[in-house]
Protein backbone atom coordinates (compact mmCIF):
# COMPACT_ATOMS: atom_id res chain seq x y z
CA UNK A 1 0.00 0.00 0.00
CA UNK A 2 1.16 3.32 -0.73
CA UNK A 3 1.95 6.00 2.09
CA UNK A 4 2.39 9.58 2.05
CA UNK A 5 4.86 11.66 4.68
CA UNK A 6 4.34 15.09 6.39
CA UNK A 7 5.99 17.53 7.83
CA UNK A 8 4.63 18.12 11.28
CA UNK A 9 8.04 20.83 12.09
CA UNK A 10 6.25 24.54 12.07
CA UNK A 11 9.52 26.26 10.86
CA UNK A 12 12.32 23.87 9.43
CA UNK A 13 12.88 21.21 6.30
CA UNK A 14 13.00 17.91 6.33
CA UNK A 15 14.81 15.20 5.07
CA UNK A 16 13.14 11.51 4.84
CA UNK A 17 15.82 9.21 3.76
CA UNK A 18 14.23 6.32 1.89
CA UNK A 19 15.51 2.23 1.39
CA UNK A 20 15.95 3.22 -2.13
CA UNK A 21 18.64 5.50 -1.62
CA UNK A 22 16.79 8.45 -2.63
CA UNK A 23 15.85 11.47 -0.18
CA UNK A 24 12.59 13.43 0.48
CA UNK A 25 12.64 17.20 1.25
CA UNK A 26 9.66 18.34 2.95
CA UNK A 27 9.02 22.16 3.42
CA UNK A 28 7.01 22.75 6.36
CA UNK A 29 3.64 21.09 6.72
CA UNK A 30 4.33 19.71 3.33
CA UNK A 31 3.38 16.22 2.61
CA UNK A 32 4.67 14.17 -0.28
CA UNK A 33 3.51 12.12 -3.40
CA UNK A 34 2.70 8.69 -2.70
CA UNK A 35 5.49 6.26 -1.53
CA UNK A 36 5.62 2.73 -2.04
CA UNK A 37 5.76 1.24 1.21
CA UNK A 38 9.05 -0.76 0.67
CA UNK A 39 10.58 2.19 1.04
CA UNK A 40 9.87 2.73 5.04
CA UNK A 41 9.96 -0.77 5.70
CA UNK A 42 12.65 -1.58 8.62
CA UNK A 43 14.00 1.86 8.55
CA UNK A 44 15.15 3.53 11.62
CA UNK A 45 15.76 6.71 11.00
CA UNK A 46 11.99 7.13 10.18
CA UNK A 47 11.07 5.28 13.20
CA UNK A 48 12.80 7.87 15.02
CA UNK A 49 11.51 10.80 12.93
CA UNK A 50 8.16 9.64 13.97
CA UNK A 51 9.00 9.21 17.40
CA UNK A 52 10.29 12.45 17.62
CA UNK A 53 6.48 13.83 16.15
CA UNK A 54 8.27 15.69 13.21
CA UNK A 55 7.45 13.03 10.56
CA UNK A 56 3.39 11.52 9.83
CA UNK A 57 3.21 8.44 7.75
CA UNK A 58 -0.06 8.08 6.34
CA UNK A 59 -1.40 5.02 4.42
CA UNK A 60 -3.15 6.33 1.37
CA UNK A 61 -6.35 4.86 0.09
CA UNK A 62 -5.31 1.30 -2.24
CA UNK A 63 -5.93 1.40 -5.96
CA UNK A 64 -5.32 -1.16 -8.56
CA UNK A 65 -2.46 -0.92 -10.54
CA UNK A 66 -4.65 -2.44 -13.03
CA UNK A 67 -7.32 0.33 -13.11
CA UNK A 68 -4.54 3.40 -12.96
CA UNK A 69 -2.71 1.76 -16.20
CA UNK A 70 -6.42 1.60 -17.52
CA UNK A 71 -7.17 4.74 -17.58
CA UNK A 72 -3.21 6.09 -18.87
CA UNK A 73 -3.90 3.91 -21.79
CA UNK A 74 -7.58 4.70 -22.96
CA UNK A 75 -6.11 8.47 -22.41
CA UNK A 76 -3.11 7.80 -24.24
CA UNK A 77 -5.16 5.53 -27.28
CA UNK A 78 -7.72 7.81 -27.75
CA UNK A 79 -5.02 11.07 -28.54
CA UNK A 80 -3.29 8.46 -30.49
CA UNK A 81 -6.25 7.41 -32.84
CA UNK A 82 -6.97 11.81 -33.23
CA UNK A 83 -3.76 12.35 -34.42
CA UNK A 84 -4.01 9.14 -36.66
CA UNK A 85 -7.30 9.71 -37.94
CA UNK A 86 -5.86 13.16 -38.49
CA UNK A 87 -2.81 12.00 -40.59
CA UNK A 88 -4.39 9.73 -42.48
CA UNK A 89 -7.53 11.66 -43.48
CA UNK A 90 -4.70 14.32 -44.58
CA UNK A 91 -3.24 10.90 -46.35
CA UNK A 92 -6.35 9.80 -48.09
CA UNK A 93 -7.03 13.59 -49.06
CA UNK A 94 -3.75 13.92 -50.83
CA UNK A 95 -3.55 10.45 -52.42
CA UNK A 96 -6.89 10.57 -54.56
CA UNK A 97 -5.12 14.06 -55.64
CA UNK A 98 -2.00 13.00 -56.34
CA UNK A 99 -2.92 9.41 -58.02
CA UNK A 100 -5.25 11.94 -60.43
CA UNK A 101 -2.54 13.96 -61.29
CA UNK A 102 -0.19 11.07 -61.88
Amino acid sequence: MPVTFTNLQPRRHLLVPLASGATLRLSPGQSSDEVPDVEIQDSPKIDKLRRQGVLDVAVTADTTDGEQAGKAAGKGESGKGQSRAKAGGSSDTSSPADGGSS
